[in-house]
């Protein structure tokens, strides 16, 4: 979230945070910044602003004379305290915008008139003071709140990561480096983070099937809950008939795709959505965008890219609703598990349970047998990927193949634009399903080889009378 309440909550982030060594105004502030070693109070207002999405809000400066003007340029400053403004300071007791000396953040406008604040380069560190005097004026930020979340990203953990509410990283593909489980614990602890998001990378090449599973064991090993966010990292790929494979695969999993703004909506937008990369170093979500990367290494000078997140975004760590897991019954459903818990009822003697006592515990008995089937659904079309794989076997290449014919041809096809699409989305069912219904190969029925072969035959045949290849 970005707003007043995001920045002072990222001040308070760092409460207690310390100069290293002590006295050399060396701070990640100042090194962000771009100047190491020095006076660090406006760098630390400058920092928390740009990390929360306030950076236009509140300014980049680390001159607190420059800040001030600023504020007064624009119409911004007054005598007047609230909650989120800049305050000014300068210790010798002048009212003179020249003669600030210092700055902090208002957390607090007390009754007795003093002021609560959190200030940077407060005696060698980042403290709360209870402020009466000195001050010159206030600087009041234009917050604007908008529903998002911040999300560094790197393909090696930095040391020094920033606070953050989510961590994005590497997972397998062709990435240089793949996380490990103390990576990814060390930088949730490190970032304070809430939220995490899998990275799979293939910008180049790839078999999406064997991805999309590969995807899926890594997922179900580290007890990642269905429903929850993968990525897949494209860069500047396009390429719809891969995309589309690998979000059908990855079962249970909304699949977000990340790339360049310009290369990656060029692809057809999977079940999770877009993740764009517009790097101008200003927070901001891109129009149709999940999430935006706004800034990486070469731009902002730090080892990792910064993100914002959609608050809709169901990230690992968040409330997650899987589609078609846990869901009520029905009301047709209801209404049999009532008939039958009357029927039940009607026989309960004399002292036994009550009319609604009954009912309800059948219900619910039932609402649990339900819930409890249906969260296999993960797990059960994971099984069928796998025995359609070990069936297929060498003839899967074929079967992309004619797949791709499809997709390929939408152009020409016009009107039929929407029977092809529909044959692409069920075709890879059709086949399960009709290998799963030939009885068994024993005793000198056909091989494995012979039935993938005449399916496949069989559905060039029924794609070939629609698209005429």
């Amino acid at each position: 979230m970005s707003g007043v309440q995001a920045m002072l909550d990222k001040c308070r982030s760092y409460l207690g945070y310390l100069e290293d060594p002590p006295g050399s105004n060396n701070t990640v502030f100042g090194t962000w910044y771009g100047l190491p070693g020095t006076a660090w109070c406006d760098e630390f207002m400058s920092y928390c602003a740009f990390f929360t999405g306030n950076g236009d809000a509140v300014g980049k400066f680390a001159w607190t004379v420059a800040h001030a003007q600023w504020f007064s340029d624009h119409g911004q400053w007054d005598q007047t305290p609230s909650v989120g403004a800049l305050v000014f300071f300068d210790w010798s007791g002048s009212q003179r915008i020249s003669a600030i000396d210092h700055v902090g953040i208002v957390e607090a406008v007390n009754a007795d008139g003093s002021i609560t604040t959190i200030e940077g380069n407060t005696e060698d560190t980042c403290a709360r003071r209870i402020r009466r005097a000195n001050i010159v004026g206030y600087g009041h930020p234009a917050y604007q709140e908008v529903a998002m979340r911040t999300m560094w990203d790197a393909a090696f953990p930095p040391g020094s990561p920033p606070k953050v509410d989510a961590v994005a990283g590497y997972i397998g593909g062709n990435t240089p480096h793949v996380w490990t489980d103390a990576e990814w614990a060390s930088s949730m602890t490190k970032s304070g983070a809430k939220y995490k998001l899998p990275i799979f990378v293939r910008s180049v090449g790839g078999d999406p099937f064997a991805d999309a599973a590969f995807t899926l064991q890594w997922l179900q090993a580290h007890n990642a809950p269905l429903g929850s966010l993968v990525a897949l990292d494209f860069e500047t790929r396009v390429d719809a008939t891969y995309l589309n494979a690998y979000d059908h695969g990855v079962v249970g999993h909304p699949v977000i795709v990340y790339g360049s703004r310009s290369y990656v909506i060029q692809n057809p937008k999977p079940s999770g959505g877009y993740w764009t990369a517009t790097w101008n170093n200003v927070p901001h979500l891109d129009t149709g965008a999940t999430i935006t990367q706004y800034g990486g290494d070469t731009t902002l000078g730090v080892p990792y890219d910064m993100n914002v997140v959609a608050d809709s975004a169901p990230l690992w760590g968040g409330t997650i609703d899987p589609p078609g897991v846990f869901m009520a019954l029905t009301d047709a459903e209801q209404a049999e598990v009532l008939k039958a818990a009357r029927q039940v009822n009607a026989a309960v003697g004399s002292g036994q349970a009550s009319y609604e006592s009954t009912i309800e515990a059948i219900l619910a008995t039932a609402q649990a047998l339900v819930n409890e089937g249906r969260s296999q659904t993960g797990n059960i079309l994971n099984n069928i990927a796998v025995a359609r794989d070990k069936i297929l076997g060498s003839r899967l290449a074929d079967l992309s193949d004619v797949l791709g014919k499809v997709e390929g041809n939408y152009n020409a096809v016009g009107d039929l634009k929407a029977t092809l699409s529909l044959l692409v989305d069920s075709s890879r069912a059709e086949v399960l399903n009709a290998i799963a219904n030939i009885p068994s190969t024993g005793g000198g029925g056909a091989t494995p080889e012979q039935v993938a072969d005449a399916v496949l035959l069989a559905l060039k045949a029924a794609i070939a009378s629609k698209v005429g290849v």
